[in-house]
C-alpha cells in the first residue's frame, strides 16, 4: 500500500516523525495507517486494518482478516468493483448504524453508481441519469449524516466535482432547464 511504502521510505532516509495531515472520504483510515505503521507496533498495513477492525467493528481475528482484505483495494477506489464490495459488507461485523461502518457502506454506494454512470455512455438515459442521483443521494447522506457538515461552497463544492461525467451532466441538466422554462429536472443539482 501507498502509506505503507510511503512510511518505510520516509525511515530509510532517517526521517524521525512525521505530521500527519489527511483528508477526504479515506481519512479515518489513512490516519490509522500512519499512525500505526509509524509507530512500528505495526510491520504491515493488513495488520493496522484487521486492528483497526476489532477496534472499531468488533471483530474476531478471523473477521478482522476479511475486513482487512475488504479495506485494502479501497487505496484505489477506481479500480475496486464497488458494487460487489457493497454486497459484501453485509457479511462483515459491526453496527450498520455506526458511523465508520455507514461511511463505508455510502462510499460503495458512490463509487457503485459513478461505475454505473461510466459503463452507461454518453447520453443522458433517464436510467443513467438515475444513477447520478443515486450517487449525489449517497455523497449527501455521507456528508450530512455521516461526517455532520453544513452545504459546500468552497473546494469541496461540487462545481469542482472531478468525476469524468459530471461536466457533460451539467451541461445536460443546464440544457434541460433551459429547454422547459419553468422546470428544473429532478436530476440537477442544486449547487452547480
Amino acid at each position: 500500500m501507498r502509506i505503507e511504502k510511503t512510511v518505510a521510505d520516509l525511515a530509510a532516509q532517517g526521517v524521525t516523525g512525521v505530521v500527519a495531515y489527511s483528508e477526504g472520504i479515506f481519512d479515518d483510515v489513512n490516519k490509522a495507517l500512519l499512525a500505526g505503521l509509524w509507530s512500528g507496533r505495526y510491520r504491515t498495513s493488513e495488520e493496522v486494518l484487521a486492528t483497526y477492525a476489532q477496534r472499531y467493528f468488533a471483530a474476531g481475528q478471523k473477521r478482522a482478516r476479511q475486513w482487512s482484505g475488504w479495506l485494502t483495494p479501497w487505496g484505489r477506489p477506481f479500480d475496486v468493483d464497488a458494487a460487489a464490495a457493497g454486497r459484501s459488507l453485509g457479511r462483515l461485523s459491526g453496527d450498520p448504524r455506526d458511523w465508520r461502518r455507514r461511511q463505508w457502506q455510502l462510499k460503495a454506494d458512490m463509487f457503485a453508481a459513478h461505475q454505473a454512470i461510466v459503463a452507461a455512455g454518453d447520453e443522458w438515459t433517464p436510467a443513467r441519469l438515475k444513477r447520478v442521483a443515486e450517487f449525489f443521494s449517497a455523497e449527501e447522506l455521507l456528508q450530512r449524516e455521516v461526517y455532520g457538515t453544513g452545504p459546500l461552497r468552497h473546494i469541496f463544492a461540487r462545481k469542482f466535482l472531478d468525476l469524468p461525467w459530471y461536466a457533460s451532466w451539467l451541461k445536460h441538466t443546464q440544457g434541460s432547464a433551459l429547454r422547459r422554462p419553468g422546470s428544473e429536472s429532478e436530476f440537477r443539482s442544486p449547487e452547480p
